[in-house]
């Protein structure tokens, strides 16, 4: 038999050629040895399976464990950062959130399958386990649960606009993200959209929003349904009347409410649908600290245009 490699006879005495021909089963010594003892084939449906479930596992699953930490780290710092700098307080930036690990994760996927096609078989490591997967996934299902869903990580939250109490600034189906950190350091102003709890309903606690017309120590007055502070009129661009109808004093304070003085750690808040809005002048006061967000844009909603439209 002659070495394929540097066509040398194979010699009565030696089994090998000097660059490692193997004389008696024909095969190169590298791809001889490369079969070795242990070693078990790697499946690319259970390799892109695991990084489904937790990016980078399949990584792990095919042996490559700083290639899986990689695709981890990256994904848990990704969402790390985005929530400590306010990443999600603007539209673009809630898009980038989304995308991110989506992309992330079929980039693992994909990576991890592709992988363990090439390898076809690797010698198994002490990790190479099923109770080391297992223990991997219900480490990534508590961290899921008790830190990234953790809404003060973020600190925004979504809302739904239920009824017409805000139109034409919001309508009913607009999807709006909100500010849940703003008024814990900025004090509610004249104008601005919150959203605060409503204990009007025993046992019952409910999300309303509403605009400030008046903050602590501002005087409020309704005349025939024109709005009075510090006895001028307000210029409300955002203000509907729907109804020609003024209520007297006697029916109800929707049209006519009697001076009053905004208590301290309080603030007056309306609907900009004036005569279809339940808010203070129905059930008074609103307390700062009952406040617990401040809108900042529509990410969603029927109108398809109104996406991204910040709240005002």
């Amino acid at each position: 038999m002659k070495c394929p490699n540097c066509g040398l006879e194979s010699p009565e005495s030696a089994t090998k050629c000097s660059c490692g021909f193997d004389f008696i089963s024909g095969v190169p010594a590298a791809i001889k040895n490369s079969v070795k003892v242990g070693a078990k084939r790697r499946n690319p449906l259970w390799a892109g399976v695991l990084s489904l479930v937790v990016p980078g596992l399949g990584q792990v699953y095919n042996g490559q464990v700083l290639k899986g930490v990689v695709f981890y780290v990256t994904l848990d710092l990704f969402i790390l950062v985005a929530g400590l700098s306010g990443l999600l307080f603007n539209l673009w930036g809630l898009v980038a959130f989304l995308a991110f690990p989506f992309i992330l994760s079929a980039a693992a996927i994909v990576e991890a399958v592709m992988t363990s096609r090439r390898l076809g078989s690797i010698v198994l490591r002490r990790y190479n386990r099923w109770y080391v997967y297992v223990l991997l996934i219900v480490i990534q299902a508590v961290v899921n649960h008790f830190v990234w869903s953790d809404r003060a990580l973020y600190r925004v939250e979504s809302y739904r606009m239920p009824a017409t109490s805000m139109e034409p600034t919001l309508r009913p189906g607009d999807h709006l993200i909100a500010r849940t950190d703003y008024y814990a350091h900025n004090k509610p102003k004249q104008s601005e959209i919150v959203v605060f709890v409503y204990r009007g309903e025993p046992s019952k606690e409910l999300d309303f929003i509403k605009r400030v017309v008046a903050v602590e120590g501002q005087k409020l007055e309704i005349r025939d349904k024109k709005l009075f502070v510090d006895d001028q009129e307000l210029v409300e661009p955002w203000a509907v009347h729907r109804s020609p109808e003024i209520w007297p004093e006697a029916k109800g304070p929707r049209d006519n409410v009697r001076p009053v003085i905004v208590p301290k750690g309080h603030v007056f808040v309306m609907g900009d649908n004036r005569e279809f809005s339940h808010d203070s002048r129905f059930f008074g006061f609103v307390d700062i600290r009952e406040i617990t967000g401040k809108p900042l844009y529509i990410y969603w909603a029927d109108d398809m245009r109104r996406i991204g439209t910040p709240v005002r």
